[in-house]
């Protein structure tokens, strides 16, 4: 009887241990089953991470305003010159934040594009946003950054539009 009863109590736990999950090319979870059949897992377990960009990506991962994490279209616009991978991780950091923080209501920020830019004035960085005013509208602003090349960086806000 003893037997018996050990055999229905980690019989469960061997059939659910057949059970293996994976993560398919888009970043979903894909739990394989040992039968042979596979579901997509549509919890939300899957752990997404803020990614920051290259010189040569033209997209990157970001977490917006309510904690979803969106794909921002990325524009390196300096020709003939690569700035340093740890002063441009600074600079995206840095103007996204601050971008975040000109908005009322900070949770419904939403990051569409930044663009990084050389010109006769020095380095510019402008971040394409959405988000909602003090009255609940929402409104798409661009807000643009003066920075330096050199470590550490000086970043300064220069207008929103």
């Amino acid at each position: 009887m003893k037997n018996l009863l050990y055999l229905f109590l980690f019989l469960p736990l061997f059939a659910i241990s057949q059970i293996n999950a994976t993560i398919d090319s888009n970043g979903k979870k894909v739990i394989l089953n040992s039968d042979g059949t596979w579901q997509f897992d549509n919890s939300k377990s899957v752990e997404q991470k803020t990614t920051l960009p290259n010189t040569t990506d033209t997209e990157f991962t970001w977490k917006m305003g309510d904690d979803s994490y969106k794909k921002v279209s990325f524009i390196y616009g300096i020709k003939d010159e690569i700035i340093d991978k740890k002063i441009l991780d600074q600079v995206v950091m840095n103007v996204l934040v601050q971008a975040k923080f000109k908005l009322k209501i900070k949770n419904s920020f939403v990051a569409k594009r930044l663009m990084i830019l050389k010109t006769d004035y020095g380095y510019t960085a402008s971040v394409l946003y959405l988000g909602k005013n003090a009255y609940g509208t929402e409104m798409e602003q661009t807000t643009y950054f003066s920075f330096t090349n050199e470590d550490p960086t000086s970043i300064k806000e220069t207008f929103t539009k």
